[in-house]
Protein backbone atom coordinates (compact mmCIF):
# COMPACT_ATOMS: atom_id res chain seq x y z
CA UNK A 1 0.00 0.00 0.00
CA UNK A 2 1.01 3.23 -1.37
CA UNK A 3 2.12 5.65 1.60
CA UNK A 4 -0.36 8.39 0.16
CA UNK A 5 -3.25 6.61 0.44
CA UNK A 6 -3.35 6.21 4.31
CA UNK A 7 -6.48 8.95 4.58
CA UNK A 8 -8.15 7.62 2.11
CA UNK A 9 -8.21 4.04 2.71
CA UNK A 10 -9.75 4.86 6.03
CA UNK A 11 -12.50 6.72 4.76
CA UNK A 12 -13.32 4.38 1.69
CA UNK A 13 -13.52 2.06 4.55
CA UNK A 14 -16.04 3.78 5.96
CA UNK A 15 -17.62 4.38 3.26
CA UNK A 16 -17.58 0.44 2.46
CA UNK A 17 -19.56 0.21 5.38
CA UNK A 18 -22.30 2.30 4.16
CA UNK A 19 -22.62 0.22 1.33
CA UNK A 20 -24.62 -3.47 1.17
CA UNK A 21 -22.65 -6.78 1.45
CA UNK A 22 -23.60 -7.39 -2.18
CA UNK A 23 -21.47 -4.35 -3.65
CA UNK A 24 -17.59 -5.73 -4.15
CA UNK A 25 -14.97 -4.45 -1.39
CA UNK A 26 -13.36 -0.73 -3.30
CA UNK A 27 -9.71 -0.50 -3.42
CA UNK A 28 -7.25 2.01 -4.89
CA UNK A 29 -5.29 1.51 -7.80
CA UNK A 30 -2.21 3.44 -9.41
CA UNK A 31 -2.64 4.98 -12.42
CA UNK A 32 0.12 7.03 -13.20
CA UNK A 33 3.05 8.84 -12.36
CA UNK A 34 4.58 11.83 -13.71
CA UNK A 35 8.17 10.20 -13.68
CA UNK A 36 7.30 7.09 -15.43
CA UNK A 37 8.78 6.80 -18.89
CA UNK A 38 6.34 6.70 -22.13
CA UNK A 39 7.04 2.92 -22.12
CA UNK A 40 6.03 2.28 -18.55
CA UNK A 41 3.19 4.70 -19.08
CA UNK A 42 1.98 2.53 -22.60
CA UNK A 43 2.00 -0.11 -20.57
CA UNK A 44 -0.18 0.87 -17.72
CA UNK A 45 -2.38 1.98 -20.84
CA UNK A 46 -2.56 -1.42 -21.92
CA UNK A 47 -4.09 -2.88 -18.65
CA UNK A 48 -7.24 -1.12 -19.56
CA UNK A 49 -7.16 0.93 -16.33
CA UNK A 50 -8.10 4.00 -18.02
CA UNK A 51 -11.31 2.35 -19.62
CA UNK A 52 -12.92 2.30 -16.09
CA UNK A 53 -15.28 4.17 -14.38
CA UNK A 54 -15.13 5.38 -10.74
CA UNK A 55 -13.28 8.09 -8.36
CA UNK A 56 -10.16 9.65 -9.11
CA UNK A 57 -7.60 10.79 -6.53
CA UNK A 58 -4.63 13.49 -7.79
CA UNK A 59 -1.55 13.83 -5.21
CA UNK A 60 1.02 16.47 -5.42
CA UNK A 61 5.24 15.32 -5.57
CA UNK A 62 4.81 15.17 -1.40
CA UNK A 63 2.32 12.67 -1.93
CA UNK A 64 -0.75 15.39 -0.39
CA UNK A 65 -4.11 14.63 -1.89
CA UNK A 66 -4.85 17.71 -4.01
CA UNK A 67 -8.39 16.77 -6.01
CA UNK A 68 -11.00 14.04 -5.79
CA UNK A 69 -13.30 13.67 -8.74
CA UNK A 70 -15.38 11.27 -10.42
CA UNK A 71 -15.42 9.78 -14.63
CA UNK A 72 -18.88 8.37 -15.09
CA UNK A 73 -17.73 7.64 -18.80
CA UNK A 74 -14.13 6.24 -18.01
CA UNK A 75 -11.31 7.53 -16.49
CA UNK A 76 -9.02 8.67 -19.96
CA UNK A 77 -11.90 11.15 -20.79
CA UNK A 78 -11.65 12.65 -17.14
CA UNK A 79 -8.34 12.75 -15.67
CA UNK A 80 -6.07 14.79 -17.78
CA UNK A 81 -8.28 17.88 -17.74
CA UNK A 82 -6.80 18.70 -14.24
CA UNK A 83 -2.91 19.27 -15.99
CA UNK A 84 -3.68 22.67 -17.13
CA UNK A 85 -4.38 24.04 -12.97
CA UNK A 86 -3.10 21.25 -10.98
CA UNK A 87 0.15 20.44 -10.02
CA UNK A 88 -0.11 16.81 -9.30
CA UNK A 89 2.63 13.47 -9.85
CA UNK A 90 0.08 10.88 -9.27
CA UNK A 91 -3.49 9.72 -10.27
CA UNK A 92 -4.80 6.87 -9.17
CA UNK A 93 -8.05 5.82 -9.11
CA UNK A 94 -11.21 3.72 -7.63
CA UNK A 95 -12.66 1.89 -10.34
CA UNK A 96 -16.44 0.75 -9.64
CA UNK A 97 -17.90 -2.30 -11.31
CA UNK A 98 -20.24 -1.87 -13.98
CA UNK A 99 -23.02 -3.20 -11.98
CA UNK A 100 -22.46 -0.05 -9.17
CA UNK A 101 -20.74 2.80 -10.99
CA UNK A 102 -23.48 4.74 -9.86
CA UNK A 103 -22.35 4.89 -6.30
CA UNK A 104 -19.04 6.94 -7.54
CA UNK A 105 -20.77 10.41 -6.87
CA UNK A 106 -21.68 9.48 -3.84
CA UNK A 107 -17.95 8.31 -3.32
CA UNK A 108 -16.39 11.17 -4.11
CA UNK A 109 -19.01 13.49 -2.63
CA UNK A 110 -17.85 11.86 0.81
CA UNK A 111 -13.42 11.94 0.13
CA UNK A 112 -14.34 15.81 0.14
CA UNK A 113 -16.29 16.14 2.67
CA UNK A 114 -14.30 13.88 4.92
CA UNK A 115 -10.41 14.86 3.79
CA UNK A 116 -11.00 18.55 2.13
CA UNK A 117 -8.49 18.58 -0.83
CA UNK A 118 -7.97 21.79 -1.16
CA UNK A 119 -7.79 22.02 -4.77
CA UNK A 120 -11.67 20.98 -4.62
CA UNK A 121 -14.25 23.86 -4.77
CA UNK A 122 -17.79 21.72 -4.14
CA UNK A 123 -18.24 19.70 -1.15
CA UNK A 124 -16.23 21.66 1.00
CA UNK A 125 -18.65 22.95 3.37
CA UNK A 126 -20.37 19.76 3.80
CA UNK A 127 -19.64 17.60 7.02
CA UNK A 128 -21.05 14.01 7.44
CA UNK A 129 -20.97 12.98 11.14
CA UNK A 130 -17.94 10.45 12.12
CA UNK A 131 -18.67 6.75 12.56
CA UNK A 132 -15.96 3.71 13.12
CA UNK A 133 -16.17 0.90 10.73
CA UNK A 134 -17.27 -1.36 13.08
CA UNK A 135 -21.19 -0.01 13.82
CA UNK A 136 -23.81 -1.26 11.62
CA UNK A 137 -25.90 0.65 9.33
CA UNK A 138 -29.28 0.77 9.74
CA UNK A 139 -30.04 0.12 5.83
CA UNK A 140 -28.00 -3.38 6.39
CA UNK A 141 -29.99 -4.38 9.48
CA UNK A 142 -33.42 -3.73 7.74
CA UNK A 143 -31.48 -6.01 4.43
CA UNK A 144 -31.16 -8.24 6.57
CA UNK A 145 -34.13 -9.07 8.35
CA UNK A 146 -35.87 -8.83 4.74
CA UNK A 147 -34.13 -11.79 3.83
CA UNK A 148 -34.55 -13.65 7.16
CA UNK A 149 -38.38 -13.12 7.05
Amino acid sequence: MEMRWTAVNLALAEFQSFLSPGVPKLSIQAATDRDWTQEQYRAQCATGIFDQRGVYLLFDRNGALQYVGVAMRCFHDRIWSHDDWIQRRWIDVIAFPDTCYFLGPALEFFLIARLHPPRNTQYRDYEIPTRSVEQTPACDVAVRAAHEG
